[in-house]
This record gives structure tokens, sequence and C-alpha cells, in this order.
């Protein structure tokens, strides 16, 4: 007769993980338009950035690619400083979406696996939207952590939400995320998650 401990384990051993959560070899992570002058527009830009901040640590830790946009910079100004040291070579551009200026490719035609595609930043009705749509059509998962969006109106921002899940973009946040990357707690980063996650290596 097979005990309770030994039946955990039989299972255990033969664990497959969902192809719904995250790895960070499958991912890559867009930040959208993240300027000066946008965010004084924002209803909680401390909230946006730390969330930004938080997320794109942790990508740094796990060597999740990172992408950056700059909505007309010369009007609206550069990625917000606390967001620099993430935003390598922002690419400038005119268009909403993201998916031309940042010249991605269907993702049939990856060299790589990183076809899930996580995106934050603003607004969450137009550029965060048209990007998410393009990259849709393009063949990719697009993920949206809630609490890494905003825009100047809630009813626009719920407005973008609905029409995320009609779509069948996933709705997440950031904490899922990291913790979809991490997998598990014997995971050698573990520890310097936690530490991003709780704020106890967030001193700016």
């Amino acid at each position: 007769m097979v005990g309770r401990y030994q039946m955990w384990e039989i299972v255990m051993s033969s664990y497959l993980r969902s192809c719904g959560l995250l790895t960070p070899e499958q991912s890559q992570v867009l930040l959208i338009d993240v300027q000066e002058k946008l965010l004084t527009g924002m209803p909680d830009p401390e909230l946006l950035v730390h969330r930004c901040r938080m997320l794109l640590n942790v990508a740094r830790l796990l060597n999740v690619p990172v992408l950056t946009t700059e909505q007309y910079p010369k009007g609206l100004g550069a990625t917000d400083s606390r967001l620099k040291e993430f935003a390598q070579d922002p690419i400038p551009k005119m268009r909403f979406s993201s998916v031309e200026a940042l010249q991605l490719p269907a993702a049939g035609d990856r060299t790589d696996q990183r076809t899930k595609a996580i995106l934050i930043g603003m607004e969450t009705h137009v550029c965060v939207w048209q990007t998410a749509a393009d990259l849709l059509a393009l063949g990719y998962e697009v993920i949206i952590p809630t609490d890494a969006v905003q825009c100047r109106n809630d009813s626009d921002h719920q407005a973008a939400l609905m029409r995320f899940r009609d779509q069948g973009i996933t709705i997440s946040s950031v904490e899922t995320v990291i913790f979809e990357w991490c997998e598990t707690a014997e995971h050698d980063q573990f520890k310097a998650i936690s530490r991003i996650v709780t704020g106890r290596d967030e001193q700016t």
C-alpha cells in the first residue's frame, strides 16, 4: 500500500507544468511610453513607476529582454528617469502601436521562444491596447499586468481591460508574472526576487 507521502512523490516525479504559465525563456517585456510629460496626467504615477520597476528588476535578474518605446519624445519627453536604467536604447515612435517601431517579427518567424509579450506602461486604452492588438495579429500571447498600466481616465482604463478580455488577452498582475517566472522557492534567485517584491531592494 502506497502512503500519502510516497503518492505525492510519484505525482511530483511526473509533474508537467501548464503551458499557460510564463517562463523567462518564453517572455519579453515591452515598456511602453512611460515618459515625463505623460506621467503627470496619470492618476497614480508613483504606483505605476514602482510596479514597472519591480517587474523590470526581476526581468533583468532572470535575463528577460526589455524593449522600450517613447511616443513623440521631442514633445513628451524621455522615459522617466527612474526607469532609464532598464530602458536600453528606447525607440521613438509616432504611431500609437509599438510593433512597427520595434520591428517585431511574427511569432512564427522568431528564431527564439519569446512569443509571450508582457506589456506595461501607458496609456492603457491607446498605445498599450493598439500594441496588444497588433501583437495578437502576429501570433503572440499578450499579458497585461493591470497594476503596471494606467491612463488618465478610469472609464477608459476599464473599457480597455474589457476589450483585452474580449480579445483573449491575459489579464494579470506584476507579482503574478514574477512568481510564474520564478516557479519554485528552490529557484536560485528566489531570495533576490523576494527582496525585490517586498521592497527591501527598492531604495529609490
